[in-house]
C-alpha cells in the first residue's frame, strides 16, 4: 500500500520572498529535489553549481534580477528580499 504526500513544505522565492505551500513524501535529501519540487509547483527551481545550492524563484523575472553581469547567481539576495522588521 503506497501512501500519498504527507510532508508539508514551504517554497520561498529567493528574490522577493513570495511563498507557496506544497506537500511532499518527505524532507529533501538533495538540492535537485528542491528544484524539481519548485518546477512542479509552478515556480522556478535552479541548481547553482558555483555555490552548491538550489535556488527557488517565483518566476523568470526574479531569477534574472539575481544574476550578475557574468551570468552567475549572487551569494546573497538583493535588498528586495530583505524585509524590514517594524519596531
Amino acid at each position: 500500500m503506497e501512501r500519498g504526500p504527507a510532508f508539508r513544505t514551504t517554497l520561498v522565492c529567493w528574490h522577493c520572498g513570495k511563498s507557496r505551500d506544497i506537500s511532499t513524501h518527505g524532507p529533501a535529501m538533495f538540492a535537485f529535489e528542491v528544484a524539481a519540487w519548485a518546477n512542479d509547483a509552478g515556480m522556478l527551481g535552479v541548481i547553482d553549481h558555483d555555490h552548491g545550492r538550489a535556488l527557488v524563484f517565483c518566476g523568470q523575472g526574479c531569477a534574472r534580477e539575481e544574476l550578475t553581469k557574468k551570468g552567475r547567481f549572487r551569494l546573497r539576495p538583493k535588498r528586495s528580499a530583505v524585509r524590514e522588521v517594524p519596531e
